[in-house]
């Protein structure tokens, strides 16, 4: 049976995670699997997340959509210069979910 978590309550995100088995037990934890760009964070919950994957998504950003791209890149603490072009947002780093791990 699925566990729910939620995390942040202000903001509602909430998680669905499904426990398919169980592993030989290992000296470190680690990561099997994931799958997209992390969150920023302080993006104000799941619509601000999807509203600043849409501000790069689109060629012709509006007024808002600059100042959420502009906010990412240079005061979100875990924003990245580089921004959250297509290949970025769909992009998982495992090794470096590992490395923050241990």
């Amino acid at each position: 049976k699925p566990l729910e978590y939620v995390y942040d309550f202000s903001k509602s995100w909430e998680h669905i995670i499904t426990i398919t088995g169980r592993a030989k037990p290992t000296a470190k934890i680690r990561c099997l699997s994931g799958e997209g760009h992390g969150v920023a964070e302080d993006v104000m919950g799941p619509k601000g997340w999807k509203d600043l994957k849409q501000a790069y998504q689109t060629n012709n950003p509006n007024e808002e959509q600059k100042s959420e791209r502009e906010w990412y890149e240079t005061l979100c603490w875990n924003g990245s210069a580089e921004g959250l072009a297509d290949d970025v947002v769909r992009g998982f780093d495992k090794a470096a979910v590992d490395r923050q791990l241990v």
